[in-house]
């Protein structure tokens, strides 16, 4: 009996795979495919190329896989292939139609998953390669993308992969090197673009990285790279160079935030400046790097109305070398302008002298000598006025940096201020003597002979007489000083073989607005909080501080400390203001509060609340420090503030140990509430940036990093000298977290007093590094100050950690007798005060006394 095959069989192609890629040869592709079929087991089959008739085979079996080859050799471009076959019945089928892309060539890649690896360099009139499949990686292997107009590369999908490429611009037409409208990693890639209005690389969603990258601007009015919409970018280890004084390196709209901009080389022309910008995210602030040029940079800073809600601090540092220093009239003098920072807003700016927004600059780059950073300032360009205006701010020579607190928003310029040189008279045989000096807080060089004497007193009230300092003028002949308090300064130099000479010079203190800034910050870290107040001032006379937003929940008297941690008695209280005749640039005011909080917790639920108690009348502060219990593998997600009724999401907040730091401004009504949301730590990373700042990423898994007896730094555990007694030697015990050995002669009063300038000293060391300075000098001083305590000599490890301290809390230098000498003038008082403060102590509890300290 004989069965007649009627039915036509299947065919059923396997590779290669549609819209697939290949560098290979038709002698090395493979074609394979099988047949399925009712009634055959054998069929006779073609392969068609671009069909045309490229192979064939007479005997493929039903269901085995079976390969031909090309007999047409391969030309760059997107080919066609299908296959057809006889049955023993003479059916006739065809398969599906399947592209290649051959080559190297520019194409649109659609297909997921695809590597495209070029072997030859590529050319297109416009874009070459348009990108829609997800996890596809171009991989040029060091050849050329050559183009005109458009972009060489655009991507609108996931996941793509841009590596080892050569992108150049043939034409001046508009183009863009890179486009990603997707998440794209760059990497070990040049692009050179010489049209006008072009781009180097163009960013408009998230997540995207560009490593070891160079991007090469030879038109005008360009950017190397713009990101719009364009958040939580990596861009680190790239080189950027722009031609044209139009073009910008950086240019990020105000929807970009969060972005890891770091460690970039930028490089220009000599043109005449150049323009960078940055938008400063709500949350974080902003750290902006700025490049080496040749003239006086440009920076222009936009800050969103999403942060007028935080106290914002912005970052400089800065990278150039080789500055033209530009002349400018300045309304007190002229100044030699170093860089220009243009901040704006959409909205104006809600900042008042009690939160303002703070503008640091990184001066350590700029090779400037310590008389320079005392002379350089923050002036802004008063449109109405056409004069530049100094504004409220302080140069740390330590640090090598200038702060400037801002209330307003506008062009700034950081200048240096050329000061009037001074000359005594010389009479034969006298010491020659010249100097400078005009402003309160401004080092004043004095130039003699080397190996002269030099002594430097204060001549106005109270404090006619006081030594300021004295030494000998080094190899030049030069000696410096800071005048930290308005008034006169009569220096005197001496030597043997001259006659004396001397120079009396006046620092004026309205150089500077007169403006103080106070911050009042709520700690409840414990159940009772304490009000801490801060006070930063221009103005060193008759400074008066307006205590009406916090006198209602003020409990006990005042406390003021200065720079030094010396007591202020000259000052007078009356209803809401302090009003102090004389006063340094920094000191801190503390009283015990009518504000008391608890927290609750419930780590399961993801929840820790916190709820404040105010006794007294309704209050606003600046900030809040809050106890917090042991997160575990727990980190921060959301805070909010629930007070009448309303409920408002905190942007700035940083935890430290056991305490939670709320940087922003809050009423305190009779009751009030903090919700503070957890989450478990992420367990899946690809970075160490995608975890907590206490965690690393190990194996795909963030880790939390063991740190139980010190602090991280930089996601490492700095470890603290000791945690508990056991931790010391048996002869030592553990004073905030030093260990130390008290001598006999050491009062229990004077241990308290080091303990509580230790732990201060300590915390600051710690702040300091998380803000990457360097904090060697203040170890070295803490480590003598800890030896001369064990030796008994207590004045001395006052004095040591007062020094350590003030590298960090003070720009300016002051010998630390200052406080001690005050005291000498009003000793009277201060011995009343002392044994007022003595019979207060003994009669008042211990829980006060440890809130007190």
């Amino acid at each position: 009996m004989t069965v007649e095959d009627t039915l036509p069989a299947t065919i059923y192609l396997e590779s290669p795979l549609n819209h697939t890629w290949t560098n290979a040869t038709n002698d090395t592709t493979n074609f394979t495919f099988y047949v399925d079929d009712y009634g055959s087991l054998s069929f006779r089959c073609l392969f068609y190329w671009d069909s045309v008739l490229a192979a064939g085979n007479d005997s493929v079996l039903r269901n085995v896989t079976a390969a031909v080859k090309s007999n047409i050799s391969f030309t760059n471009g997107v080919h066609s292939w299908y296959v057809t076959c006889l049955d023993d019945g003479n059916n006739f089928v065809q398969s599906e139609t399947r592209e290649l892309f051959t080559g190297s060539y520019c194409a649109n890649i659609d297909t997921d998953g695809l590597t495209y690896t070029l072997n030859e360099n590529v050319s297109g009139d416009s874009s070459c390669f348009t990108v829609t499949g997800d996890n596809v990686t171009i991989d040029c292997q060091g050849n050329t993308i050559f183009f005109n107009s458009g972009s060489a590369i655009s991507t609108i999908s996931d996941n793509v992969t841009i590596k080892n490429c050569i992108i150049q611009q043939n034409s001046t037409a508009v183009g863009t090197g890179i486009l990603s409208n997707g998440t794209t990693a760059i990497s070990n890639t040049t692009i050179d673009m010489i049209g006008n209005d072009s781009t180097g690389i163009s960013l408009s969603a998230d997540n995207n990285s560009i490593l070891n990258t160079s991007v090469y601007l030879h038109g005008e009015n360009g950017a190397v790279l713009s990101m719009i919409n364009s958040s939580e970018n990596m861009i680190q280890g790239n080189y950027f160079s722009v031609d044209s004084s139009s073009s910008q390196f950086i240019k990020i709209d105000e929807f970009s935030l969060g972005n890891d901009i770091s460690n970039n080389t930028y490089y220009s022309s000599a043109f005449e400046g150049f323009t960078m910008s940055f938008i400063v995210d709500p949350a974080v602030g902003a750290n902006v790097t700025l490049p080496s040029v040749g003239k006086t940079p440009s920076l222009n800073i936009y800050i969103p109305v999403s942060s007028f809600s935080a106290i914002t601090t912005v970052n400089i540092t800065t990278w150039y070398t080789n500055y033209t220093r530009e002349p400018i009239d300045v309304a007190t003098t002229v100044g030699e302008a170093l860089m220009y920072v243009n901040i704006t807003t959409s909205l104006p700016a809600i900042t008042n002298e009690s939160n303002p927004y703070v503008l640091i600059m990184n001066l350590s780059s700029l090779n400037l000598t310590d008389e320079e950073i005392s002379r350089a300032s923050f002036f802004y360009y008063n449109d109405s006025t056409s004069v530049w205006e100094s504004q409220a701010n302080e140069c740390n020579i330590s640090a090598k940096t200038c702060t400037v607190y801002l209330t307003h928003f506008s062009r700034f310029a950081l200048m240096l201020k050329i000061l009037p040189i001074k000359i005594a008279e010389k009479e034969t045989y006298q010491l020659p003597l010249e100097g400078s000096l005009s402003c309160t807080k401004e080092m004043a060089e004095i130039i003699t002979e080397p190996g002269a004497s030099v002594d430097v007193t204060f001549l106005d009230t109270p404090y006619s007489g006081m030594s300021v300092k004295s030494g000998i003028t080094d190899e030049n002949g030069s000696f410096a000083f800071i005048a930290d308090l308005p008034g006169r300064y009569k220096v005197d130099v001496s030597m043997s073989g001259f006659d004396d000479n001397s120079l009396t010079f006046t620092a004026a203190d309205d150089c500077v607005p007169r403006i103080t800034f106070v911050r009042k910050w709520l700690d409840c870290s414990e159940s009772s909080c304490i009000l801490n107040m801060p006070v930063m001032t221009t103005q060193m006379k008759n400074v008066e501080i307006d205590l009406s937003d916090v006198s209602g929940i003020l409990s006990g008297d005042l406390d003021i400390r200065d720079k030094f941690g010396g007591p202020v008695t000259f000052f007078s209280y009356s209803g809401t203001k302090i009003v102090l005749p004389l006063i340094t640039d920094r000191f801190v005011i503390s009283s015990m509060a009518k504000v008391s909080a608890q927290a609750t917790s419930d780590l399961a639920k993801g929840l820790i609340e916190i709820e404040v108690v105010n006794g007294g009348e309704t209050a606003k502060v600046s900030g809040f420090v809050l106890s917090i219990p042991d997160l575990g593998t727990n980190f921060i997600k959301n805070i909010t503030y629930v007070a009448n009724g309303q409920t408002t999401v905190l942007q700035k907040f940083s935890v430290s140990g056991s305490q939670i730091i709320i940087d922003q401004q809050l009423y305190v009504p009779s009751t009030a509430k903090f919700r503070i949301y957890v989450t478990p730590v992420p367990l899946t990373c690809r970075l160490s940036s995608d975890c907590p700042s206490d965690s690393t990423c190990e194996n795909g898994t963030c880790v939390v990093i063991p740190c139980s007896c010190g602090y991280i730094i930089d996601r490492s555990c700095v470890k603290y000298e000791c945690c508990q007694d056991s931790d010391c030697t048996s002869e030592k015990s553990c004073i905030s977290h030093v260990c130390v050995f008290t001598p006999e002669t050491i009062t229990e009063e004077e241990k308290l007093i080091i303990a509580d300038r230790l732990n201060v000293l300590i915390t600051t060391i710690q702040s300091a590094q998380e803000e990457g300075q360097d904090v060697t000098t203040a170890i070295q001083l803490l480590d003598q100050a800890k030896v001369a305590y064990e030796a008994g000599d207590f004045e001395r490890a006052r004095e040591l950690i007062a020094q350590a301290q003030e590298i960090f809390t003070i720009t300016r230098e002051v010998t630390s007798g200052f406080p001690y000498l005050a005291a000498v003038i009003v000793g009277v008082f201060l011995l009343i005060l002392i044994l007022a403060v003595l019979v207060v102590r003994r009669l008042s509890s211990m829980q006060w006394k440890k809130r007190k300290r």
